[in-house]
């Protein structure tokens, strides 16, 4: 008994993947009490933070009975990250498409961060727009990799700050040898912290919306709390403020 919410919410999300593999040109619809179609319509186009938040929905109503059914009953397993992180392909511009709010991130649209290789792991340059329109002038620091043989576990530090946290990469979307990530996801080992990036602003095809649905698919596996998750609005936005 206690394992079958998790079951009925990997079954949702499965559901969900098959209506992206089975779309086509046209759109379509399809009706049921649960309000499916309106899912299904939203799959047919450009994925907006809007919709993601609606799937986020669909997915966190039934996760509810997960945590509480599970959590406090059975102990989480430790975060686990990637096998292993080509730092050269991790490089260049991402777009964040998700978090887990923080006092640093409040309130923060159009979410862009640019990471280059120092000798010590990545440099990193983080900017975002306010609520009042103004962009927060960004963030820079560096992340040191303290895992050699993975790349995956790194310390990060913006200064003047002395504090480094906790940059663990916990999945990765894979294109192919040689080409950059397209999706990568961030965490610590308490799980209190989350950043999904994206290297396109928007959610625009089949596959990345497949992607998308599995990195929520993988989250839930480790443990993870989707009703915490903020979606980042990346819509109208001018990225000429970002100059790193």
């Amino acid at each position: 008994m206690k394992t079958f919410p998790k079951i009925l919410l990997i079954t949702i999300l499965s559901c969900l993947l098959c209506l992206i593999a089975c779309e086509n040109d046209n759109s379509f619809e399809q009706s049921d009490n649960s309000g499916s179609s309106v899912v299904i319509e939203k799959l047919s186009r450009v994925a907006t933070s809007d919709d993601i938040n609606l799937w986020l929905n669909t997915i966190t109503s039934n996760e509810t009975i997960v945590f509480e059914e599970e959590k406090k009953t059975t102990p989480l397993a430790p975060v686990h990250t990637v096998d292993y992180v080509d730092i050269s392909r991790y490089t260049g511009r991402w777009y964040g498409i998700a978090n887990f709010p923080r006092p640093f991130n409040k309130g923060c649209s159009c979410t862009v961060a640019n990471y280059g290789i120092i000798d010590v792991g990545l440099s990193v340059v983080n900017k975002c727009i306010r609520n009042d329109g103004n962009d927060t002038g960004g963030a820079a620091g560096k992340a040191i990799v303290v895992d050699t043989l993975s790349n995956a576990k790194l310390k990060v530090n913006f200064p003047p700050s002395p504090i480094y946290g906790d940059y663990w990469i916990i999945d990765l979307v894979n294109n192919g040898f040689h080409k950059p990530y397209s999706f990568s996801v961030v965490s610590d080992p308490t799980r209190n912290s989350l950043f999904i990036l994206s290297r396109t602003p928007r959610i625009t095809t089949v596959r990345q919306k497949n992607e998308l649905l599995k990195i929520f698919r993988n989250l839930i596996l480790q443990g993870y709390d989707l009703k915490k998750l903020k979606i980042i609005p990346q819509e109208n936005c001018n990225y000429s403020f970002f100059k790193g």
